[in-house]
């Protein structure tokens, strides 16, 4: 169950730099 959780954290991380580098 721990995988599945780092992957949403994965995801977040890379969705808030992305956004934060377009911005």
């Amino acid at each position: 169950m721990h995988s599945l959780g780092f992957v949403v954290t994965t995801i977040i991380t890379t969705t808030t730099t992305t956004t934060v580098g377009a911005g």
